[in-house]
């Protein structure tokens, strides 16, 4: 719970939240052998460590962001998101079928007038 502890203080988020994401990142770290790219030439464990849990918590912090957003929007399958596309697609072409028959109506009238 020590490591829960300072992930509460360093970036001020709820206890229970903190040992959550605690328990993430050692089971990211085990998973994806995070370890195997470690280089001490390129500094201390801790400093790898550290950058590591950095970028787990800001790429949360971000996906958490997105997520609110969508809150209260619908959200639609892709069949559905497909099917919307098709028909606004379908209303624009006859939109612009309409307007090239006017602009050869007009074209027609003008060349009348002469």
């Amino acid at each position: 719970m020590e490591a829960g502890l300072q992930v509460h203080a360093q970036w001020n988020i709820a206890l229970e939240d903190a040992a959550d994401f605690t328990q993430e990142f050692f089971t990211r770290l085990l998973e994806k052998e995070f370890l195997d790219s470690y280089d001490s030439g390129k500094g201390s464990l801790r400093t790898f460590l550290r950058t590591c849990a950095d970028h787990l918590f800001m790429n949360q912090a971000r996906d958490s962001k997105r997520l609110k957003r969508a809150v209260g929007s619908k959200l639609y399958s892709k069949d559905v998101l497909v099917q919307i596309f098709i028909a606004k697609l379908t209303v624009w072409i006859v939109l612009l079928t309409e307007l090239d028959k006017i602009g050869h109506l007009l074209v027609n009238s003008l060349e009348f007038r002469r």
